[in-house]
């Protein structure tokens, strides 16, 4: 009984010996998995940094250099859809406290500095029109013509940063919102009621060139509603009825009958953008005049089948039809002033 005694004890040490290495092997494999762990979201990153740089670099390069104003409006929005603030994820090194700050201070940087190279004008001659007459041309109606399109594309954002802030309750956030908010805050600053370092550093980079942040809202305000009459007559597509609408003055059909209610949707997402812009300049004490050309189009719209009306598909004007169309109305007569869009 002894010797049996003896041999369990010795059998005990050794299971618990053996339990002991165990321990420090799991342990060991703990810290190499945690290791394993860094080293991949540290390669996430760099792949991260490096491919949403190409894809910027690229697109940038487009927007300057293509010759159809389409397609600079296209590959603008593609260019900010690929700044890392906007494919933020908060996992791995992207839940770093203030992460999505630095990314949104390097995106205002890199933006700001692509701006100078466009701008080599005077910012009282933002020109919507630019690069619509093909009798006007050069590097400097090329630059103004790829400003117009990114200041008509800051709103974008890729639904990958709307999932995950929706999931952490952090909003998502625009190149758009980047700009509207550093300078409301910016005017904060100037009246003494709050500090610079009250507030994130990409709004510091924003207000160092303000002026081309409030360019860009100026340009915005003119472009947004000339996308509209884009989608509503020829003006952009025909430089012949496009110059006689300019010019001459033509009167011309605003049918609902002829606007699906996805296109009247479109049409007063843009307005309500050109409206934002404005009113946001307004805020900064900025006035802003809307171009004589864009008003005078306006006002001689001959608005026919609204809802209601007769011989209008849209019988009802208690429908949520007929609620959009008027609505498209409403904030064409405040965009424009009360004689447009009768």
């Amino acid at each position: 009984m002894h010797d049996a005694t003896m041999a369990m004890n010795a059998t005990t040490a050794k299971m618990a010996a053996n339990t002991s290495k165990m321990a420090d092997t799991t342990e060991g494999m703990s810290k190499t998995t945690s290791n394993m762990n860094g080293v991949m979201t540290d390669i996430f990153d760099v792949g991260r940094q490096g491919a949403a740089l190409d894809v910027r670099t690229k697109h940038w390069e487009l927007v300057v250099n293509s010759p159809k104003l389409e397609d600079k409006g296209t590959y603008a929005g593609l260019y900010f859809l690929a700044f890392e603030f906007q494919l933020w994820s908060n996992i791995g090194q992207d839940a770093r406290p203030g992460e999505r700050e630095r990314l949104m201070a390097d995106a205002a940087n890199e933006f700001t500095r692509h701006l100078l190279g466009i701008t080599h004008w005077a910012p009282e001659e933002v020109d919507p029109f630019a690069g619509k007459n093909p009798l006007k041309f050069g590097d400097v109606e090329n630059e103004k013509a790829s400003f117009n399109a990114v200041a008509a594309s800051m709103e974008e954002n890729n639904r990958e940063q709307e999932i995950t802030a929706t999931d952490t309750s952090e909003g998502s956030v625009s190149m758009l919102k980047m700009i509207e908010t550093s300078l409301l805050d910016g005017k904060k600053i100037k009246e003494g009621k709050a500090k610079l370092e009250d507030f994130p550093e990409y709004e510091n980079i924003v207000l160092a060139r303000e002026e081309l942040a409030t360019r860009l809202l100026r340009a915005r305000y003119q472009v947004m509603g000339l996308a509209v009459l884009g989608q509503l007559t020829p003006i952009t597509r025909n430089f012949t009825e496009g110059f006689k609408l300019k010019i001459w003055g033509d009167k011309w059909d605003m049918d609902f009958n002829q606007m699906t209610q996805s296109q009247i949707r479109l049409a007063s997402f843009r307005i309500g953008q050109a409206i934002q812009a404005r009113d946001t300049l307004a805020q900064l004490g900025i006035e802003v005049t809307l171009d004589p050309s864009i008003r005078k189009i306006y006002s001689h719209a001959q608005v026919k089948n609204l809802a209601g009306q007769k011989g209008a598909l849209v019988t009802s004007q208690d429908s949520e039809a007929a609620k959009e169309q008027l609505g498209l109305i409403s904030l064409l007569k405040d965009y424009t002033g009360s004689g447009a869009a009768k």
